[in-house]
């Protein structure tokens, strides 16, 4: 009699996945689909090293400087994609820098850095900034659309829920380390640096969208002084 032993052995699953969003065909459904790979509260976030953040402040550059072949740099080349990305809506082809790494699969980014999009011949020197596109209410969907229909030069949007870490802020400890509007260790942060540098003296305007619970707010818009403030005349 003959024993016959046959042991079969399954691949080894790495879990590495690329979330990188290629079957949106707009700007509304690339942003759909980022916002759905975000951690939300409570998932986690890494800030970016200083490394990360140099090196992601000199690819922004380029995008800005209207470079539209970019290598990333080794230390942040497996976590961000950079590419064109085409609108058949409008037309229009558009830069892209964007977090797609899901190295454990469990369907959101990994460090929850964030998006950069720059379109290089913009009708206004316009930075759209979504620095809470899951906490406040449609702000992100309606930043993606003003960027859009206003032909801005560049939008940022924040990577995460603004309470995905469990770590308080350095800058205002009150709000947690992911809160890209009360923290400036971050790619969102380091985006508006590279935008000063861009423009230098010329002028641009950048508009952030936030939202204020109806209970609180009796106004549908509030605007900031930005860095410029006016004494109003006294009488």
């Amino acid at each position: 009699v003959v024993f016959l032993l046959v042991i079969a052995f399954c691949p080894a699953v790495t879990g590495a996945v690329t979330l990188d969003c290629n079957s949106a065909v707009t700007l509304e459904e690339l942003f759909d689909c980022i916002k759905g790979n975000m951690p939300l509260s409570g998932d986690g976030y890494t800030a970016p090293t200083a490394q990360q953040l140099s090196d992601l402040r000199v690819v922004m550059w380029k995008m800005l400087n209207g470079d539209t072949t970019i290598d990333l740099p080794a230390s942040i080349s497996s976590i961000m994609e950079f590419k064109r990305f085409h609108d058949y809506d409008n037309g229009r082809t558009y830069s892209v820098l964007m977090e797609v790494q899901d190295a454990d699969d469990d369907g959101m980014v990994d460090n929850g850095f964030g998006t950069f999009i720059v379109y290089n011949v913009a009708e206004r020197e316009l930075n759209i900034a979504s620095a809470h596109p899951v906490y406040d209410m449609n702000t992100g969907k309606q930043s993606i659309r003003i960027f859009k229909y206003t032909a801005a030069r560049s939008l940022s949007l924040a990577g995460t829920h603004r309470n995905a870490s469990t770590t308080d802020s350095a800058c205002q400890s009150s709000y947690k380390q992911s809160d890209v509007a009360h923290n400036t260790d971050n790619m969102f942060f380091a985006a508006t640096q590279e935008l000063i540098d861009y423009y230098g003296a010329n002028t641009w305007y950048q508009i952030q969208f936030h939202a204020i619970g109806a209970s609180t707010c009796t106004t549908d818009v509030f605007i900031s002084h930005g860095e410029h403030q006016d004494t109003h005349p006294v009488g």
